[in-house]
């Protein structure tokens, strides 16, 4: 029987060495681009956040801010009409049943409502997007073999999510009593 020659094993050895090595090292190099790009696009999806919180806040201002004008100067309007039409002669007190008078329009209210809504949403779906980036990362972190490739990276990607009190205590505590939308509850 034919014997092998003495170089034919290590050979083989070694060359499933270097193979097993160069397969690793892809593995590697792929995994840690993966929670690279993850990373960069967590980071930017915090930019995105922050520009979506500014357009929020001042696009509800703003809105606020034409509603407030409008009913003041509806005020102004209204008192002053009344006081032009009622202040001289008897008998005109009871002119206002045959009168149409000026009703404050509620489409200010209501675009200001909506607006609030929608742009409450969009921020909301901005903050996931960030949630579910960081748990991806998460996922590659914790798993195997994904996470034996990742060594020397952040474990965790950190996002502090913008939100009320009180919905930070209702979490804590279990409880929530619902929503005061005018002040007049404790």
């Amino acid at each position: 029987m034919n014997k092998l020659p003495k170089w034919v094993v290590p050979t083989v050895i070694t060359g499933v060495v270097v193979l097993v090595l160069i397969i690793m090292l892809m593995n590697t190099v792929g995994t840690r681009n993966t929670a690279n790009l993850l990373i960069n696009q967590f980071e930017a999806q915090k930019k995105a956040i922050e520009l979506n919180f500014d357009r929020v806040w001042k696009t509800i201002k703003q809105k606020a801010r034409i509603s407030e004008k409008y009913s003041n100067d509806f005020k102004e309007i209204y008192i002053g009409g009344m006081k032009e039409r009622y202040s001289s002669g008897a008998g005109k007190m009871m002119l206002w049943i045959k009168e149409h008078n000026s009703t404050l329009s509620v489409e200010l209210y209501k675009d200001l409502g909506q607006t609030i809504e929608s742009n409450r949403l969009s921020f909301e779906r901005e903050q996931k997007k960030a949630v579910s980036i960081a748990q991806q990362y998460r996922n590659m972190n914790t798993t195997v073999p994904t996470k034996w490739y990742l060594f020397g990276m952040p474990d965790k990607l950190e996002q502090k999510l913008i939100t009320s009190t009180k919905s930070k205590n209702a979490v804590e505590t279990g409880v929530d009593n619902g929503v005061d939308l005018f002040g007049k509850e404790n």
